[in-house]
């Protein structure tokens, strides 16, 4: 495997275990899990960063692109899904932990 097939393999791994990530934190957040919601969300930033790093790689031409491949846009579309995905579920979450404090006084009352 030469050196673009391994930068995007890469790209497409840390993006989807960002994607991964950030799922978990919003299931740990619909049972009001703040602690591991955030440990969650501090991985998929962290994939994320990797991702990013391999990108960069790309963007700056320190991996010669010779010629545009499906494999190089599905990398793409992966990176910025990936980062739609966890700003999604930080918003996600913040709503997921108010309901959860909601509930708790709720009970408590």
């Amino acid at each position: 495997m030469g050196d673009l097939e391994t930068v995007i393999f890469n790209i497409i791994a840390h993006a989807g275990e960002a994607k991964n990530f950030s799922m978990q934190a919003i299931d740990a957040s619909i049972t009001g899990d703040k602690e591991a919601s955030d440990n969650l969300l501090s991985q998929a930033n962290e994939s994320l960063k990797q991702a990013g790093n391999y990108h960069f790689k790309l963007i700056t031409g320190k991996v010669e692109i010779k010629e545009l491949s499906l494999l190089l846009i599905h990398a793409e579309d992966q990176l910025i899904t990936a980062e739609t995905f966890r700003d999604l579920a930080v918003k996600l979450i913040a709503t997921n932990m108010e309901l959860a404090q909601l509930k708790e006084k709720l009970v408590s009352n």
